[in-house]
């Protein structure tokens, strides 16, 4: 363990440094950086994990279910590193977090540690068997009393949708269908606006969202909250594969958080990076090269 540990985390320093200078952005073109990427991922990917926990992962146990690419992350400390340490620094003791789709609750326990006593954290998760997961995470750290996690989707209303589930990846679970095999189920979701308001609006104060191309449809069901809601901050995946086979455009997530009130946006990237949307799409895109996704941090 100890091993794959190192092993991963010097091949995360090295991409970071590599990516921070931007050489083989200017030197290799994108066929070549995709390439290599896959065949280093591979190297150190060398085993699954064999137990499913519970690990200690940023300070609370959290037991895995099936090993996958991002749960071996997570384990191993190199999971969404810049995004971790933003969410660590916005995250403070008595604020009230949301995360839709919480997986097996890496964020929602990282929150659940940095607010406090009180209930204040709400989790979305609409995978049965992942869900099964996190309500299991919550109790071995006796959380029970900080989070309340809904084994729904979010969406801008209530209906029963598939949910699309890939084989090797249960955390890019869709409500849309993909190339990779898989199997579906039929879940519930709900818009975050019924929802808080059920809850008699407490006051949010940070969002994430992560959804796989749902990102427009979970945003339009929180036009309230938004409007509810002072200072809200939001991080949200840009994932331009995904829009694309949702929206059609890489333009309409950017449309929706503009339309919302949002105004200040940073892409996550060795810290934060200001952009200036939607003139600085390309740049993004440029940004997911390799990545697949750059998460965004967005503010009112």
């Amino acid at each position: 363990m100890n091993v794959k540990r190192w092993m991963f985390v010097q091949y995360n320093n090295a991409i970071r440094v590599i990516s921070q200078t931007g050489v083989a952005r200017k030197s290799l073109p994108l066929e070549i950086r995709k390439a290599a990427c896959r065949t280093l991922e591979r190297i150190v990917r060398i085993t699954s994990l064999h137990d499913e926990g519970p690990f200690e992962v940023l300070g609370s146990k959290m037991w895995i279910g099936r090993s996958s690419p991002s749960v071996i992350d997570m384990v191993y400390g190199t999971y969404e590193h810049d995004t971790v340490r933003v969410f660590q620094k916005l995250v403070k003791p008595g604020m009230t977090v949301v995360v839709v789709r919480t997986h097996v609750g890496f964020y929602t326990l990282l929150a659940a540690r940095l607010v406090g006593t009180g209930r204040r954290v709400y989790g979305f998760e609409p995978n049965p068997e992942v869900y099964g997961i996190v309500a299991r995470n919550i109790q071995i750290n006796g959380y029970q009393g900080i989070v309340r996690v809904v084994p729904k989707g979010v969406s801008k209303e209530k209906r029963t949708i598939k949910l699309y589930i890939p084989k090797k990846e249960s955390g890019e679970a869709s409500f849309y269908p993909q190339k990779v095999a898989g199997r579906s189920v039929e879940v519930e979701t709900v818009s975050l606006d019924v929802f808080l308001a059920g809850e008699g609006w407490p006051k949010v104060s940070l969002v994430k969202i992560d959804v796989e191309g749902a990102e427009v449809e979970a945003l339009e069901g929180m036009r309230e909250l938004v409007r509810e809601s002072e200072n809200l901050k939001l991080i949200v995946g840009f994932n331009p594969e995904n829009q694309i086979r949702v929206c059609g455009s890489n333009t309409k997530l950017f449309e929706t958080l503009l339309a919302l009130g949002f105004k200040r946006f940073y892409a996550i990237r060795h810290g934060l990076r200001r952009v200036d949307l939607p003139n600085d799409v390309k740049e993004l895109i440029h940004m997911t090269d390799t990545a697949k996704y750059v998460n965004l941090l967005c503010e009112v």
